[in-house]
């Protein structure tokens, strides 16, 4: 490979890693032996090592970003908090890497991926990137861009810690000195690295601001449905509105935004896209499984909304199925008030379910929904029904102690001494 198909690939196909090529020779006679000699093994494997951990970027997050996060930098402060105050805030956050940059004592620990040594102090490439990663942590932009200055000439690579921090922190500056000094380093955040991240892990619209501004990436806007998707999961209002209204793209988006944010109990996200759809045709909404997703997490809410948005959603049919499974009583009383007593829509599994899975509440339920015992029902009963076979195979697939759920049943009409005949006949409790 000549000099001119190297330079051709650095101008148009900077995605290629060119890597140490593998030399041989011969030794012995006068049956002379190839002898391969390759020291680039290890730089295929920081190459894989780091790609991996750039994938799994953000997977940390799906807790910490229930709640709305800020990038505007003009934002006044009114008043000043003591460093106790910050301290109890930031360990309820769970944020270490927050509290760090902002110089705040945490009695957080360490999390994994940081470490207060270099991971092998006698290579300089892995000492430098450690002494990078605390800089990007704990220093400001000028501080950065000096830092990423004086790399090694082998230095190619930047890690995931760093494109994490970039990111989260809005950096832009150091964005802006890597992509007109270090072209090789700012190639990392090529791809779907930004526009995914910054929206679905770290909600950062100026980041997003840069991706879609920047020379860079000019004409080849990179990006697919895990931006939108991420964002309406986590909650992340204004980086859907970015999308919609500043990001001038074709969003793109999957049943799985609706379903997540259901699940997540996003209803300020639900109500976004309602109104989205409302004002722009482009804007489909797709609802999925929605109901099932907010059946299965509990979200008696989510229920409600879904039920007064007026938008049509699928699977209605096998929320009790569902919330049964999962044992969830508050779902179950929401959709029977919603439905009403005669229209809720339900069969024999909506006992065995809860048999298996020892959701005892949830039987319980049952039992008072078949006797008219629920609020409001004022006596009226129900059929539901159930047969003496499937309970009893149900209970044998139970794990662990049965002792509390085969007490429920037998207080209820199982009676396991049937005849064989009698056991396939339909029941009621």
């Amino acid at each position: 490979m000549t000099k001119k198909h190297l330079s051709k690939l650095h101008r148009k196909w900077n995605w290629i890693r060119v890597v140490t090529p593998i030399l041989w020779h011969y030794e012995g006679s006068p049956n002379p032996k190839r002898v391969p000699n390759w020291n680039g093994f290890n730089e295929v494997l920081g190459i894989i090592k780091n790609q991996a951990d750039l994938l799994g970027l953000g997977r940390d997050v799906e807790v910490a970003t229930g709640m709305a996060m800020t990038d505007n930098a003009d934002v006044t402060v009114q008043s000043k908090l003591p460093p106790e105050i910050w301290t109890i805030i930031l360990d309820y956050a769970g944020d270490w890497e927050l509290a760090k940059a902002l110089g705040m004592y945490t009695n957080l620990p360490m999390p994994s991926p940081w470490t207060s040594q270099p991971r092998d102090r006698n290579d300089p490439l892995k000492v430098y990137e450690h002494e990078l990663e605390w800089t990007v942590l704990t220093c400001n932009s000028a501080a950065i861009c000096k830092k990423i200055s004086q790399s090694p000439p082998e230095f190619h690579d930047i890690s995931a810690l760093v494109i994490k921090l970039v990111i989260k922190f809005g950096l832009i500056d150091v964005l802006a000195y890597m992509e007109a000094n270090r072209p090789d380093l700012f190639k990392a955040f090529d791809g779907t690295t930004l526009p995914t991240k910054a929206s679905a892990y770290y909600p950062r619209t100026d980041v997003l601001d840069y991706w879609k501004q920047s020379a860079w990436f000019r004409d080849r806007h990179v990006y697919d449905a895990e931006a939108v998707d991420g964002a309406s999961k986590f909650g992340h209002v204004r980086v859907l509105d970015w999308w919609w209204r500043r990001s001038g793209l074709m969003m793109r988006y999957t049943e799985s935004a609706l379903e997540q944010a259901s699940g997540n109990g996003h209803l300020l996200v639900l109500e976004w896209w309602r109104d989205a759809a409302a004002q722009d045709d482009k804007v489909v909404l797709r609802p999925g499984r929605s109901l099932l997703w907010a059946t299965q997490h509990g979200q008696a809410d989510v229920l409600r909304w879904w039920d007064a948005s007026g938008i049509p959603a699928a699977h209605g049919d096998s929320v009790a199925k569902m919330a049964s499974r999962w044992g969830q009583v508050e779902v179950l009383e929401t959709w029977r008030r919603l439905k009403g007593d005669d229209k809720l829509v339900f069969d024999a599994e909506v006992l065995v379910s809860p048999t298996i899975f020892k959701h005892l509440a949830v039987l319980e339920w049952w039992r008072n929904f078949a006797h008219g015992e629920l609020e409001g029902m004022e006596g009226r009963k129900q059929m539901v029904e159930f047969r003496t076979c499937n309970i009893e195979e149900a209970l044998e697939d139970s794990i662990g102690d049965q002792s509390a759920v085969r007490r429920w049943w037998t207080q209820n009409g199982l009676n396991l001494g049937l005849r064989d005949e009698e056991w396939l006949k339909t029941r009621y409790l």
